[in-house]
């Protein structure tokens, strides 16, 4: 008898009649309550059974082998827990009059069920964007539903494609109402525990800052309360303190439990994922059309800027890097000059790494030759390898050909890139 792969093991296919004769009666009320027949019904009963299966497999490992009709309980036909699973069969692989029937499902079985506390049935945030697709979400709450990303992010955006995480972010931020920082750096914490794969949360900023639904003042809010500046800080500790105080312990008794949010007030987005802040900071200039140079001073400023605050801010020295890079021809080579030694003055290694790197683009190998006394080993090691590339033969040090670490010896960073005293290439006529 032929196997259908889209069972763990192959699945018998079976005539439809056989099937409707084997039908319990758990069995049959989901039928009438899903309203499938014919070829609709036996599709979704192929992904069904692989979703019952995904479940025991899930909650109890040792069982290897797929399930068969007979074996299933009849209570997990009722329980939105388990029906979270087959949604999420259905709904990622399952054929279009499919999603409409068995997402409402998995929300007529949370309202009557509830929500835990602490968790979601997978395949939530999917069943939503697919009946928004569908023009069929008259029946929900969307605020309501909005509000279970921060729950469970793991189980909500479980089956939802990278591709379509902008969609459903756009559905998650307009649900209550006019999108405000606050919520999307929540929704970036959500995000972020949702275990995507690659780099989602970037990417979702990205599509954020390009989106037109959102005004340039919440982008621009946005961007400066990762970068820590004071008045967005303040407006975000402001929602903190009313979440806080809300959810704090022994006064809250609201079923399901915002854990996200209450983890983004007690520990900010942008300390927790530093990364953002290099797309901020250069999203400033490139999207909410603060002027460069006022963004480069502000942020890089001659007071050492956020480079000599805390660890993060290599992120932040990056973005600023790259506004350098991006914006070279408005600057001039003066500035240009100007802001990559400001660069390899007070930023750490990553940071001087990255300034080498544009000089090198713009100014020539004779830029990244105090590199290869840079204190940092990765530099050096970095140095090497970009002047071995260009075929010349790697400048050394007065202190490596003595065999002396040029981490002591040699001259000092400092006095190489020191005001007035230029760094000149070989055989050019460049003078940076």
């Amino acid at each position: 008898m032929p196997k259908d792969p889209q069972l763990p093991g192959g699945a018998e296919q079976l005539p439809a009649s056989a099937k409707q004769s084997r039908e319990s009666k758990p069995l049959k009320r989901l039928r009438e309550a899903l309203r499938l027949e014919g070829d609709a019904w036996d599709a979704f009963r192929k992904h069904a059974l692989a979703g019952f299966t995904d479940y025991e497999r899930a909650t109890a490992p040792r069982y290897e082998t797929r399930l068969r009709w007979a074996e299933v309980p009849a209570e997990w036909y009722d329980d939105p827990y388990v029906f979270g699973h087959v949604a999420l069969r259905v709904l990622t692989r399952g054929r279009t009059e499919l999603h409409g029937p068995v997402a409402r499902h998995l929300f007529h079985l949370l309202d009557e069920d509830g929500i835990e506390r602490h968790s979601l049935p997978p395949g939530v945030g999917i069943a939503w964007l697919r009946l928004a697709q569908l023009g069929q979400t008259e029946e929900l709450e969307m605020a309501a539903v909005a509000e279970l990303a921060y729950v469970d992010p793991e189980s909500f955006f479980a089956g939802v494609p990278a591709d379509e995480l902008p969609a459903i972010a756009r559905m998650s931020l307009t649900a209550g109402g006019e999108p405000r920082a606050w919520d999307i750096h929540c929704l970036f914490g959500a995000v972020g525990s949702a275990r995507f794969q690659g780099r989602q949360v970037f990417h979702l900023f990205e599509a954020l800052m390009a989106a037109d639904w959102l005004t340039t003042e919440v982008k621009r809010q946005v961007c400066r309360g990762l970068l820590g500046c004071e008045r967005e800080v303040l407006r975000l500790e402001e929602d903190a303190k009313k979440v806080l105080a809300e959810f704090s312990i022994g006064t809250n008794t609201e079923y399901p439990f915002p854990r996200v949010r209450l983890d983004v007030a007690q520990f900010p987005i942008g300390a927790r994922m530093p990364g953002l802040r290099r797309c901020a900071v250069r999203s400033l200039a490139t999207v909410c059309g603060e002027p460069v140079e006022q963004v480069l001073d502000e942020f890089f400023g001659s007071t050492g800027g956020v480079l000599d605050i805390e660890t993060s801010s290599d992120m932040v020295g990056e973005g600023l890097l790259d506004l350098v890079d991006i914006y070279a021809e408005r600057l001039g080579r003066e500035d240009v000059r100007k802001w990559l030694r400001r660069a390899l003055k007070q930023g750490r290694g990553q940071v001087r790494q990255a300034a080498y790197r544009i000089g090198l683009a713009r100014f020539g190998e004779g830029f990244i030759r105090p590199a290869l006394n840079d204190g940092a080993r990765t530099v050096r090691q970095w140095a090497e390898k970009a002047l071995a590339a260009s075929n010349k033969k790697p400048f050394r040090s007065r202190a490596a050909q003595k065999g002396v670490s040029s981490v002591d010896s040699g001259p000092s960073l400092a006095e190489a890139i020191k005001e007035g005293d230029g760094i000149t290439e070989v055989g050019t006529d460049v003078n940076i």
